[in-house]
């Protein structure tokens, strides 16, 4: 339990490597959750690092039941989150629930600035993803060729195979537009395998670039 001084909580430490990690905080975070959507960025903004945002939005859908306001901070946060992959199943389904087959435009993903950047887009568009063999199907392409080709040279996102992937498709088939990290981040969800092209990445980007887009 936090104690109370002048009004502020404080927080015990809860160390990565206690055997109750996960409980714990779960605990923690089911205390204090609710419902209004603007304190819920604070609380996570405060207490999550970028490897536990998205565990603590799965914990508000399962707590609240509430879609939009889930994609409402999934939006928000997801170029603060360096796990997208690991939840990539659970979050096709949520971003496909009540969308119209494969077409899966989720406006509240975005801030007024990205639905604008979307809306001027044309009707058809090639996208790329760089990756390894073993994360073709992700949910995160770019509409900048030179910026996928750098994520698989990138610490965390590194393969010793990489390759780019190259699809065309229509605007209609994007769930959103991310533009804050600069890499022009689109969200495609359930890409089928058959409508990419793929070829080895053989040298990385310029250093240039990783410096631009490295968060």
């Amino acid at each position: 339990m936090p104690e109370e001084t002048g009004g502020a909580k404080i927080h015990s430490v809860i160390y990565v490597d206690d055997p109750q990690y996960f409980e714990k905080w779960e605990a923690r975070f089911k205390e204090e959750l609710v419902g209004d959507p603007e304190e819920l960025k604070k609380w996570i903004s405060v207490y999550c690092g970028s490897y536990e945002k998205l565990l603590a939005l799965m914990y508000i859908y399962d707590e609240m039941d509430d879609i939009y306001t889930f994609r409402l901070l999934l939006g928000y946060f997801w170029t603060r989150c360096d796990n997208i992959g690991a939840y990539r199943d659970d979050l096709a389904i949520m971003l496909s629930e009540g969308v119209d087959g494969p077409y899966t435009r989720v406006p509240e993903l975005m801030d007024e600035e990205e639905l604008a950047a979307l809306d001027s887009l044309p009707q058809e568009i090639t996208i790329y993803r760089g990756c390894g063999p073993q994360n073709k199907n992700g949910l995160s392409w770019s509409l900048d060729r030179e910026v996928a080709m750098w994520f698989p040279f990138f610490g965390r996102y590194h393969s010793d195979q990489p390759i780019l992937l190259t699809a065309t498709i229509k605007k209609k088939r994007i769930a959103a537009l991310k533009l804050h990290r600069g890499e022009q981040e689109l969200i495609v969800v359930d890409l089928p395998e058959s409508c990419w092209t793929e070829e080895p990445i053989i040298d990385p980007p310029p250093r240039k670039l990783c410096e631009s887009t490295d968060q």
